[in-house]
């Protein structure tokens, strides 16, 4: 029987959105079967309008049968750092994915969207939008 190796990657990230502020640091964790770990990016710069191209693996695992179906959740955290207040977004699981299914092999990259708000803004409400593309790699092996 063939075995299904997953990996899956951080590939890019994009700061779209209101611009909130430049020094950030984020978390990724892939839910699956058994569950993932939070992987951290710890602070850096990312202006806004830019794109950062990542290559941060954030789950990977050998499955015992490749002729099934794989169901995964993607959980995101993030934070802009401010001299007084951080703004930041609360650790969820991103509502656009609900489960993605994939069968062994495949390989998709899917874009998730954050939204970040600025904690104190003197008009309205400010909200940064964080666009991370993460890859799902799944191929066999005899």
């Amino acid at each position: 029987m063939s075995q299904c190796h997953i990996k899956v990657v951080l590939t890019k990230v994009t700061y779209q959105g209101d611009d909130i502020g430049n020094d950030w640091e984020y978390a990724i964790r892939i839910l699956s079967n058994p569950n993932g770990r939070w992987v951290r990016i710890p602070l850096h710069t990312l202006n806004h309008g830019a794109s950062e191209n990542r290559n941060d693996v954030l789950y990977e695992s050998i499955r015992e049968n490749c002729d099934q179906q794989f169901i995964f959740r993607v959980a995101l955290w993030a934070k802009e750092h401010d001299l007084f207040f951080d703004d930041f977004a609360r650790p969820s699981i991103h509502p656009n994915t609900g489960n993605i299914s994939l069968n062994c092999p495949n390989v998709n990259v899917f874009p998730f969207v954050h939204k970040v708000n600025e904690r104190f803004t003197l008009f309205g409400t400010d909200t940064a939008q964080l666009k991370f593309d993460i890859q799902f790699l799944l191929y066999c092996n005899d």
